[in-house]
């Protein structure tokens, strides 16, 4: 198992909520990942500076229940290979406030690889 290298404790990204921020670091798919927390709302993006501020590129809003595995594998892997970004960020929160949070989250970014809520 990987344990990413983390950038960055409660981010705020956009006004949406608190993430930790981890570099993906030529990470491919092929293992799972060690993070602390146990399930929550996770963001592929690519983190950049912009005149002092930090920003994100979002490409793919998920959910799961156990970070520790959901992304050996993970269903959108090709398209997340070609965007290529640099980190994954994390929100922990349980069940009920997951579900909820991922709609919202991908209905106010519309990232480019999410198909559900993003019209």
């Amino acid at each position: 198992m990987k344990r990413l290298r983390k950038n960055y404790s409660n981010v705020t990204i956009g006004k949406q909520g608190l993430f930790d921020v981890y570099a993906l670091d030529n990470f491919d798919f092929c293992e799972n990942l060690e993070f602390e927390d146990e399930q929550g709302i996770y963001m592929f993006t690519n983190l950049y500076n912009d005149a002092g501020t930090l920003k994100h590129d979002i490409y793919y809003i998920g959910k799961t229940t156990d970070y520790d595995s959901r992304f050996y594998r993970h269903h959108k892997e090709n398209q997340l290979k070609h965007a290529n970004p640099n980190c994954i960020a994390i929100h922990a929160c349980n069940k009920q406030v997951m579900d909820k949070l991922e709609v919202e989250w991908i209905e106010f970014w519309k990232p480019i690889y999410n198909i559900q809520h993003n019209s």
